[in-house]
Formats: C-alpha cells, sequence, structure tokens
C-alpha cells in the first residue's frame, strides 16, 4: 500500500539488520535505527499518526501498547521467558503471534495487523526490526 510509512527503529547493535530489511522493501521508509532515545521513542508512540506497531517481544513493543498504539507482537514459542500469557499486551486492541520465530508468515502478520487496526488502512506505519 503505497499510503503506508514504514519506520524501523531499534537499538545501534540493530542496525545491520535494519539496513538488511531496508534493502529489501519496495515501499518508502524512513531507518531511525539506534537514533530515538527511550524519551523519544514514547513520545513518537504517542504520535497521533501511528496506528500501529509491529515488533518481537521487547521493551519497545510494551512501551507502545502501554501508549495506547496498537501492537502485533511476536512471541518465539519454545523460548525462555516469552510468554505472552504473562507478558502480553493487556489492551484489546493488540494481537499476539505465538510459534517458533521459523513458522511465523508474512500473511500472519499482515492479518494481524489488519485486525489490530480493525480493518483500516493506516496513514503512518512503524515496525520493527526482527
Amino acid at each position: 500500500d503505497p499510503s503506508l510509512r514504514v519506520v524501523l527503529i531499534g537499538g545501534r547493535e540493530e542496525e545491520a539488520s535494519s539496513k538488511n530489511v531496508a534493502d529489501k522493501m519496495k515501499t518508502r521508509l524512513l531507518d531511525w535505527t539506534g537514533v530515538l532515545n527511550l524519551r523519544q521513542l514514547t513520545a513518537l508512540f504517542h504520535h497521533p499518526k501511528v496506528k500501529l506497531v509491529i515488533s518481537v517481544d521487547s521493551g519497545p513493543a510494551h512501551i507502545a501498547w502501554m501508549s495506547g498504539t496498537p501492537a502485533v507482537i511476536l512471541y518465539a514459542k519454545n523460548t525462555t521467558g516469552s510468554d505472552p500469557r504473562r507478558w502480553g499486551p493487556r489492551d484489546k486492541k493488540s494481537e499476539v503471534i505465538f510459534k517458533p520465530m521459523s513458522e511465523i508468515t508474512v500473511e500472519e502478520v499482515y492479518e494481524a495487523s489488519r485486525k489490530a487496526l480493525q480493518l483500516s488502512s493506516p496513514n503512518f506505519f512503524i515496525g520493527m526490526t526482527v
């Protein structure tokens, strides 16, 4: 969807992964990996144009849903400490995918995103590196 704006975020240690994702993207994006501090990240999630966060189970994912931004959070099944029943979002807007990471498909994430957005099209889309 050409109206989507993807923003990659993450720590400095994820810059190579973000570059890899950016190189494969067919849509425009902003790569803010390693750029935002915690305060800026929280402010970003509170921005009205941010409609969705897609992330692995991480601090920023939890900040997103606690900020009121729907999130699609990927939990790695069979990984110690990765349990959405204990650590998952507590809002009604977010979606969880809980299975081995190698089995999560783009289609699943897309459908979970549509559900989290209640089938509306975002004009600003944010994602994190995996």
